[in-house]
């Protein structure tokens, strides 16, 4: 059996170092969720 795989391109607000990961791999997110926050 094959693993139906997805993949999601999200844009940033601005350009930055990632500094803060809110999930995990497997993780379900609801619309709207702050996925990573953004540094300097």
């Amino acid at each position: 059996m094959e693993a139906m795989k997805m993949e999601h391109r999200i844009q940033a607000p601005k350009a930055g170092e990632v500094v803060v990961l809110n999930f995990s791999e497997g993780d379900r997110v609801d619309m709207g969720a702050t996925l990573v926050e953004l540094g300097d």
